[in-house]
């Protein structure tokens, strides 16, 4: 818990070092998802995938994503494709 606090206190002093989101900051409102699915809908948000993804949802294929997202070497989400459209 010591660490973790830490940590937190740090990210927030610590001008470069990225800001932690705490719980807090996770509440929803009425209308907050509405409007979020629609931001993406309309083109405004936009989410970045890992250029790799999808991988397969197989052992080796869930092996591989959950290495590339350990590595802390992807360039966006890494997604498992679970079923094909």
């Amino acid at each position: 818990c010591g660490i973790v606090f830490g940590n937190i206190l740090l990210s927030r002093l610590h001008p470069m070092l990225p800001k932690w989101i705490g719980p807090e900051a996770l509440r929803l409102e009425d209308g907050d998802l509405k409007a979020l699915f629609s931001d993406v809908e309309e083109g405004r948000l936009k989410p970045i995938i890992e250029p790799s993804s999808p991988f397969e949802f197989t052992a080796g294929g869930a092996r591989d994503a959950l290495r590339l997202q350990k590595s802390k070497h992807a360039h966006g989400k890494v997604v498992i494709q679970i079923a094909k459209e």
